[in-house]
């Protein structure tokens, strides 16, 4: 199995071992700061790792990450110590070089090779069902089933990989050393079923202190304090899903304001020059009158993130209440809001209710219509076109897995395209121009398929 192939195939890259933070990497990247006691917990895979002596003070470099569901809901996992043939200062050049050429980027990825690799797979999913999940490129004969958790199996994969032949002798009979200790290493460590770590987050008091956008200084004691509840949504500079919502949010803080609560956004990568000044020009052009804040340094300690958006609801106390949303979900806000007041439970996950009404004969005929073909191209397509089969271009889609949401906007051919790994998908068409008539409806995809919805002018 090729190397390059196989992280494809898993959305994983060297992008991970640069900390280049992507959608459902927080919990690998806090994993890494526990390796000094030679734990690394990864509770989302229901993993924890005890390492072996030989693991601690090595030449080469060990980078854990993974621990999460990289299907992005199936409930398929996977860990992974990855090992670099270079010391400390030496990673240290090249994840500081944010723009490394292209031999340094290939001298860096060939340097390294998987030391441990495990794949996890819940909700009774076979081997085999794994493996169509990564396009059949793994080889059932290298997978060896540790035990069994519930509804979960986890399997050391064996990839075979090995570092380069002219690797410095030192690391490659590190490295030998260090992959015969797999047994060893299994055998002291701990696995159990996946645990959702958004599940643990309903009640836990957090607090802070940093600055606003523009500077201020900001007390979380005080912010809070301020509102009934505080509904905090969790951007990035890079997210055109967060950007996407931001008129939306901007409307909604308008709205809750008459119920004494309020939006507050925080810039999750606002610690950083290029990203804040992007940011604050975002801000800027969305027209966002609402608190925007920097993130405090204990930032990763206080949010849990698997992508972005993600929006927590805090009392007036300073604790986390309801169910972080995860993904642009506009429609599910002001519903949790409402449902938080009215005090409907700390973690009941509200959507919008549906209200049955009797339709006009116009809206009868106004009804979206659909139709879906399956593709063999391995990306899902969402097609808007009118009632003449013109193509509709600037219409908002969101396409959710079970776990997070994505936005894309249709182009002139009327066509958004998503290119995600094959899995189950809803699909809703959030916005539209003006002059058509939008539904609530909502399209299940599984396989690679061409969804063509039908909008109607008004």
């Amino acid at each position: 199995m090729k190397k390059s192939n196989r992280r494809a195939a898993w959305l994983l890259s060297l992008c991970m071992a640069l900390g280049l933070v992507l959608p459902g990497s927080t919990a690998a990247l806090a994993a890494a700061d526990d390796a000094a006691d030679g734990t690394l917990e990864f509770p989302e895979a229901g993993i924890t790792l005890h390492l072996p002596e030989e693991f601690e003070n090595t030449h080469g470099v060990i980078i854990p990450y993974g621990g999460f569901d990289v299907t992005g809901g199936a409930g398929i996992y996977e860990t992974a110590l990855l090992y670099f043939a270079m010391d400390q200062e030496a990673y240290d050049t090249y994840t500081e070089n944010t723009n490394p050429t292209e031999e340094e980027f290939n001298n860096f990825w060939n340097s390294s090779a998987w030391l441990v690799l495990i794949l996890s797979a819940d909700n009774g999913l076979t081997f085999d069902e794994v493996n169509e999940y990564a396009d059949g490129e793994l080889d059932p004969s290298a997978a060896q089933e540790i035990c069994t958790a519930g509804d979960c199996t986890h399997y050391l994969y064996e990839t075979g990989e090995s570092l380069p032949e002219d690797t410095d002798a030192v690391f490659l009979e590190e490295f030998k050393t260090l992959r015969s200790l797999t047994g060893e290493l299994l055998d002291g460590s701990e696995f159990g079923t996946p645990v959702d770590p958004m599940d643990s987050m309903s009640g836990r008091r957090i607090q802070f202190e940093t600055t606003d956008t523009d500077g201020n200084p900001v007390n979380s004691e005080e912010l809070f304090g301020a509102h009934e509840i505080t509904m905090v949504n969790i951007w990035a500079s890079w997210c055109g899903y967060c950007i996407d919502e931001m008129e939306e949010l901007e409307a909604i803080n308008g709205r809750l304001a008459e119920k004494d609560c309020a939006v507050v956004g925080l810039l999750s990568d606002g610690d950083e020059e290029a990203a804040l000044a992007s940011g604050l020009e975002t801000l800027k052009e969305k027209g966002v009158t609402y608190i925007n804040l920097l993130p405090p340094e204990n930032f990763s300690d206080i949010f849990y993130l698997t992508a972005y958006p993600t929006t927590y609801f805090v009392n007036r106390e300073g604790e986390i209440i309801g169910t972080p949303i995860v993904g642009a979900m506009i429609d599910t806000y002001e519903p949790m809001v409402e449902a938080l007041l009215a005090g409907d439970g700390p973690t009941a996950v509200i959507l919008p209710e549906e209200v049955p009404e009797e339709a006009s004969e116009q809206e009868e005929e106004s009804q979206l219509a659909a139709r879906v073909e399956t593709n063999d191209d391995s990306v899902y397509r969402v097609i808007v076109l009118d009632e003449d089969e013109n193509p509709v271009p600037g219409v908002m889609v969101q396409f959710c897995s079970d776990t997070a949401c994505m936005m894309g906007e249709t182009d002139e051919s009327g066509t958004a395209l998503f290119q995600e790994p094959v899995g189950h998908y809803t699909v809703h068409i959030l916005k539209a121009p003006e002059e058509y008539i939008t539904e609530d409806d909502e399209y299940i995809l599984e396989a690679y398929a061409d969804l063509t919805i039908y909008l109607y002018r008004s």
